[in-house]
């Protein structure tokens, strides 16, 4: 008979073994193992394993490949906006954290695309409107965003919203430039 103890660390081993990132005889590729905490876990010999959140109805998955980021996804397939994108995957977080190789949801049976692709430049949002991807490191508190333009100084985003450029580098991770295509905290 097998002690508590030994049925514990035979379950423990074999779940490290079925999600290792290292090749091994008995790991099948690209397993997906949903878990407790409403992630489920992708495993596969390029991307070790990776725990993403995603709807149960997804009908349409990316794989990520090296490079990618939320914009180019989504003008890729040009039927679903960086927000919708988000709103699916969560676990990619506002920044747009993807990982190489782990497959993202990019439709659902409920989804209607309704364009544009991603704002004009300028828009502003607020948090309920899911700006994505936004710079890191911005205040919790931060109310309003707004999607910078290519080459636009943080000294005229500052004057366009009525606010110092040093709030507008406290309010965005200290900041000395905005991103372009990436929304930044303009009111807090």
């Amino acid at each position: 008979m097998f002690s508590k103890f030994t049925t514990l660390a035979l379950a423990a081993l074999l779940t490290a073994a079925t999600c290792s990132p290292f090749p091994a005889a008995e790991l099948e590729t690209n397993t997906l193992m949903p878990r407790q905490d409403n992630c489920t876990e992708y495993c596969s010999d390029d991307a070790g394993c990776a725990c993403t959140v995603r709807p149960s109805d997804c009908t349409a998955f990316y794989m990520v490949q090296p490079g990618d980021n939320c914009l180019p996804i989504a003008q890729k397939f040009n039927n679903f906006t960086v927000s919708q994108l988000y709103r699916w995957n969560p676990s990619m977080g506002l920044g747009c954290y993807l990982q190489a190789y782990v497959p993202i949801c990019i439709n659902t049976p409920w989804y209607k695309f309704t364009p544009p692709i991603q704002p004009a430049y300028g828009t502003h949002y607020t948090p309920s409107q899911d700006p994505v991807p936004i710079m890191p490191n911005i205040v919790s508190n931060c109310t309003e965003y707004e999607l910078i333009a290519p080459g636009e100084r943080t000294d005229q985003l500052a004057a366009e919203n009525n606010i110092t450029a040093q709030d507008f580098a406290n309010w965005n991770g200290n900041a000395t430039s905005g991103w372009q295509d990436y929304w930044a905290c303009v009111k807090a």
